[in-house]
C-alpha cells in the first residue's frame, strides 16, 4: 500500500462513493461546507474515497461562489492537477491523518 507524502498545503475532500473521473470532478466542484477564506489560500484539493486518493485538482481562484440558500456552502471550478496527479492519485492517506472515529468531510493539510 503506497502512501502519499504531502508536498504542499492541500485540502482533502471526501467523495462518498466510487465514480468515474467526471463524477469525481463534479463532486469536487459541488457545494462544500468550509471556511472559504481559509480554503481559498490552498492551491491543491485531493478527492478521497475512504483512505485512497481518487483525484487531484487545482481550484480556479475567481470561480468561488456561495450557495444563496445554504450560507457557508461553497462551489468552485477546478482544473485537473496533472503536475502532481501521479504523486497523489491511487495512493493512500498516511496513517494518523484520518482515523476511523474522526473522518472529516473537509480536511486541511497540514492542519
Amino acid at each position: 500500500m503506497t502512501q502519499f507524502t504531502v508536498g504542499e498545503p492541500l485540502i482533502l475532500l471526501y467523495v462518498t462513493k466510487t465514480m468515474d473521473e467526471w463524477g469525481i470532478l463534479d463532486s469536487v466542484q459541488s457545494g462544500w461546507k468550509m471556511d472559504a477564506k481559509r480554503a481559498q489560500q490552498y492551491r491543491l484539493m485531493l478527492a478521497r474515497d475512504d483512505d485512497k486518493i481518487v483525484g487531484a485538482y487545482r481550484p480556479i481562484p475567481d470561480s468561488w461562489y456561495e450557495d444563496d440558500g445554504d450560507p457557508g456552502r461553497w462551489f468552485f471550478d477546478v482544473d485537473r492537477a496533472d503536475d502532481v496527479w501521479a504523486d497523489y492519485v491511487d495512493k493512500f492517506i498516511p496513517p494518523g491523518v484520518i482515523n476511523r472515529s474522526n473522518r472529516p468531510v473537509v480536511r486541511y493539510l497540514p492542519d
